[in-house]
């Protein structure tokens, strides 16, 4: 009897458990996602562009019913934006928010948009980028990479330890501070070409070399979107703000042909869809949020803002830029199309 009850126990615990093993393991199954991609981004963890490129990977992944997962690398974990747009290439990662340093490594013309003075409104922007996008996308498409959608940087100004009201100020020594270590992104055709203009060597370095560049006091002037400078920390080491946009900083949401073919032609749609609904708002949310950080900088932080004392002399720069630019990054009539589109 006691062995007859032993065995009906037994097989009452099988019965339990044995379909519910079952359940699990299909339902493990069923959450296994068909495609994981890879996401990189100079972006912090906690920053405006972060918010907006979690929330689309959340949709994704629901509206896939989890078959497609985006893992997002923020903060320049996957290297700064040459390096990972090399990884794109390779196949070690998948997509990229990227500036317009990363975009000109794929397609150097649309380094255009990011040229100092060429532009005095986000509509002009707008218009350029609007005309000049399907072919861009196309030339991109040739070499591998589709644009899933623009991306703001947002309007940038010079940030310094000293007043900057004009660009002698970049070159001439100051009392107590010496003269300018201005900040040159080494992988920025533009930050280079605007070196050359000063005629300035500059501190060369990647992104993620700045803010210990700025706390060691390696360099103490820059030129970036204020959003970029409060959430990247460097405004901390900053006391002032020239009050005048010498730029407006692009950049845009890239996936490799290679990431493209791993998501199921089922989903690729509803994938591609997302992004450029997210990327949108992106751009809303990114030039809200560069006013305010403005804001924030000039009333929380402290950092003084300077009003320029020689408007021509900044626009006479700016040509020079644009000028250093021609033959190398982009030609004359690329440069010329812009300017007679922004009016």
């Amino acid at each position: 009897m006691k062995t007859t009850t032993t065995l009906i126990c037994a097989l009452l615990v099988a019965a339990l458990t044995f379909p519910q093993a079952a359940t699990a393991a299909s339902h493990s199954e069923a959450k296994a996602p068909a495609a994981v991609l890879k996401l990189g981004t100079l972006a912090p963890r906690s920053s405006s562009w972060m918010a907006i490129f979690v929330r689309a990977a959340a949709e994704i992944k629901k509206a896939t019913g989890g078959a497609v997962v985006f893992k997002i690398y923020p903060g320049g974990r996957q290297g700064d934006e040459k390096v990972m747009v090399g990884k794109m290439r390779t196949g070690q990662l998948d997509a990229s928010a990227t500036t317009a340093v990363g975009l000109g490594e794929i397609h150097s013309e649309i380094l255009v948009l990011q040229t100092p003075r060429l532009f005095t409104s986000y509509a002009q922007l707008d218009k350029v980028r609007s005309a000049l996008q399907p072919g861009w996308a196309k030339a991109m498409e040739a070499k591998g990479f589709v644009l899933l959608g623009w991306g703001d940087v947002g309007s940038v100004d010079w940030h310094s330890n000293r007043p900057i009201a004009k660009p002698a100020d970049l070159t001439s020594a100051a009392a107590g501070v010496g003269k300018p270590k201005v900040w040159i992104w080494n992988s920025d055709p533009v930050a280079r070409a605007t070196a050359k203009a000063l005629n300035v060597t500059g501190v060369p370095s990647g992104v993620p070399d700045v803010l210990p560049g700025l706390t060691s006091g390696n360099m103490d002037t820059l030129f970036a979107a204020p959003l970029a400078c409060l959430q990247l920390g460097w405004c901390d080491h900053m006391k002032n703000r020239t009050d005048h946009v010498w730029s407006y900083g692009i950049g845009a949401l890239v996936l490799s042909k290679k990431g493209l073919a791993k998501i199921p032609e089922a989903h690729r749609k509803t994938v591609l869809d997302i992004w450029a609904k997210w990327t949108k708002a992106l751009v809303k949310k990114i030039r809200r949020d560069n006013d305010k950080a403005r804001k924030i900088l000039d009333k929380k932080k402290g950092v003084a803002p300077v009003t320029v004392s020689d408007s021509a002399a900044w626009d006479a720069l700016a040509r020079k830029v644009q000028s250093n630019l021609v033959g190398k990054i982009y030609s004359q009539s690329v440069l010329d199309n812009v300017k007679r589109l922004a009016k």
